[in-house]
């Protein structure tokens, strides 16, 4: 595991616990250092993943809605109709580790904006009180 300068900024140099050797690149010596120690405490452990294997939303919700098949019909209906109709069109493309509080916050915002005329209209704050904690089960389960 090493820094070294490379270009306009600094590239760490490591290995994961499987031996795959990864590269990245930071703009100042100190974030390379601080992410050098994060990433070599988290292989230590086992804890590390390759962000290349962090599965976007839309996949890690198919796979949490799949788990739920001993529920009501009416109930996975309603999950369902939150991920394909609001949440995967909103964060479906974003890798788990790519949504934070304040990407949320956003949706949430979006989700009760008014839209332009001849759209559809912005949720109630009942639905969206029920859509958010759906992404939140996905988030959790991954």
């Amino acid at each position: 595991m090493a820094i070294k300068k490379h270009g306009s900024g600094y590239r760490i140099d490591f290995r994961d616990q499987h031996g795959k050797r990864s590269r990245r690149i930071y703009p100042t010596k100190k974030a390379a250092t601080i992410a050098l120690a994060n990433i070599t405490g988290r292989v230590s452990t086992g804890e590390y993943i390759s962000p290349k294997k962090i599965p976007t939303f839309e996949a890690a919700g198919a796979l949490w809605l799949a788990g739920k098949g001993n529920r009501r019909p009416g109930t996975l209906a309603n999950w369902r109709a939150h991920l394909e109709q609001h949440l995967y069109p909103a964060i479906g493309h974003l890798r788990l580790d790519r949504i934070t509080v304040e990407r949320v916050e956003r949706l949430r915002n979006e989700l009760q904006r008014p839209t332009e005329p001849g759209s559809a209209r912005p949720l109630g704050a009942g639905t969206t009180k029920n859509v958010i904690p759906t992404l939140g089960a996905v988030m959790r389960a991954a």
